[in-house]
């Protein structure tokens, strides 16, 4: 009986570790088959972008190429703007692929610039102005590269097919086993691609991609050099530090960006605060280029008004003089503002000049600060009497808004060219916007639209 019943125990183990490894098996083979549908997706997801790749940058080719025999204005907008379209596409397809970035440089900047390029003249040529000899040179250049591009990508497509090449191993094993997958795929791989591609010329143009602005250097950065102990006493100086509280600093590091600083770190020595503050001070002149304190932040108990206040006399405690509050947005957390400042002189508000001001709702205290828009485009400027009367501006404004206000505002533009405007505020529809008229010639450089959220104003 014992014997029956031991035979039993075991035949019920048995059964069950059976029935637990089917289980684990079908599980196993079903994960399997799950990873093998989602590497089969992703592979055709890339296979996808690669051969729309190719097929934007044929359309790019005989579009400019199209464009540059044209003499119809109208069909001129035409090829530039689709060029502009296919140009955009390219870049999200080129960035679907598992290539590393390092790679893609320069192809990137090519098809970008591209774009960004027959964007303009696209532009340009809508508003009956002609395309200059200099501009179809660009074209013509843009053109012999885009004609390059295509035979390399169709050559490399071709190997691709032949030798049933997966993108997907790229993604697995990194750049290497791109050019592992075959000598004939390595002699066409995008590295030797880009490589070509560096032999670009120079364009300068009014895009947020010409080449003549990685070139500029800050404007508002002025003085000598300083030491690293200047640097300390600076950041204790223009920090927003906790009265009663001791503090010490010191350097972490350095930065070597557009604008060369020390990092430096406030903490506290004694006293009941969490504060820990970096700042960063530049080498030249000693500016603030930009401060973060990272402490905890409470339940925030400031409105609005108050931390505008608090950052207006924050700014002129430091020294911050001819500056304007902007706008003013809630952060993600909803624990802290950011409060933006433009310059403002003679009647004018200067935008390239930016502060930006983040506020603790807790307490008020300055625990951010962003002065690089301001060290990088600050310098004393000649701006020229507006040209065109604020009325006409008033009535051409009123046919498209009602009209709230009207004012002088010095705008960047995208190659960060500065274009004296009347900036007119309105709304239709209950919807506000600002539209902005080249004061010179009353021409309308821009519109924004305010977009309302629910932690404040963004204006597109």
């Amino acid at each position: 009986m014992e014997d029956t019943k031991s035979w039993g125990k075991r035949h019920w183990y048995t059964s069950l570790l059976t029935i637990a490894l089917i289980g684990v098996t079908i599980w196993g083979l079903a994960q399997y088959r799950g990873r093998i549908e989602t590497r089969n997706q992703l592979e055709n997801t890339y296979q996808r972008s690669f051969y729309d790749l190719v097929n934007n940058m044929e359309n790019i080719d005989v579009l400019i190429a199209k464009g540059l025999v044209s003499t119809s204005p109208s069909q001129d907008v035409l090829y530039l703007a689709n060029t502009w379209k296919e140009s955009s596409s390219a870049q999200e397809n080129l960035n679907q692929l598992p290539i590393d970035h390092f790679l893609l440089g320069r192809t990137t900047k090519f098809i970008n610039q591209t774009g960004d390029f027959t964007y303009t003249l696209a532009r340009q040529v809508a508003e009956g102005k002609e395309i200059s000899t200099d501009q179809r040179n660009s074209l013509l250049g843009l053109q012999k590269e885009a004609d390059y591009l295509v035979r390399e990508l169709q050559g490399l497509r071709e190997q691709i097919r032949q030798q049933h090449f997966a993108w997907g191993s790229l993604n697995q094993q990194g750049s290497s086993k791109f050019r592992e997958a075959s000598p004939a795929v390595s002699n066409v791989s995008f590295q030797q691609i880009d490589n070509e591609l560096q032999g670009l010329p120079t364009m300068i143009y009014d895009g947020p991609f010409s080449d003549h602005i990685d070139k500029i250097t800050p404007r508002g950065l002025s003085g000598n050099p300083i030491t690293v102990e200047e640097a300390n006493r600076i950041a204790m100086e223009k920090a927003d530090l906790t009265p009663g509280v001791k503090y010490t600093s010191g350097q972490v590091g350095t930065g070597e960006g557009r604008i060369p600083v020390y990092r430096i770190e406030i903490t506290p020595s004694e006293g009941a605060s969490q504060d820990r503050i970096d700042v960063d001070v530049s080498r030249t002149g000693g500016h603030i280029v930009n401060f973060l304190n990272s402490r905890p932040l409470g339940k925030g108990t400031l409105d609005n008004a108050q931390v505008e206040a608090k950052a207006n006399e924050y700014l002129k405690s430091r020294g911050f003089t001819h500056l304007i509050g902007t706008y003013s947005q809630l952060d993600d957390t909803g624990s802290c503002a950011i409060v933006s400042f433009a310059g403002y002189e003679n009647g004018i508000i200067l935008y390239p000049d930016q502060v930006k001001v983040k506020v603790a709702l807790d307490n008020g205290q300055i625990i951010g600060l962003d002065n690089t828009g301001y060290l990088i485009s600050h310098y004393e400027r000649n701006i020229p009497a507006p040209k065109v009367k604020e009325d006409d501006i008033l009535i051409q404004a009123a046919k498209a808004i009602t009209v709230e206000k009207v004012r002088l505002a010095l705008i960047p533009m995208d190659s960060k060219r500065e274009v004296l405007c009347y900036e007119a505020k309105g709304t239709v529809n209950d919807e506000t916007y600002y539209l902005y008229y080249n004061a010179e010639n009353g021409s309308q450089e821009k519109v924004l639209k305010v977009i309302k959220t629910q932690q404040g104003q963004l204006t597109m």
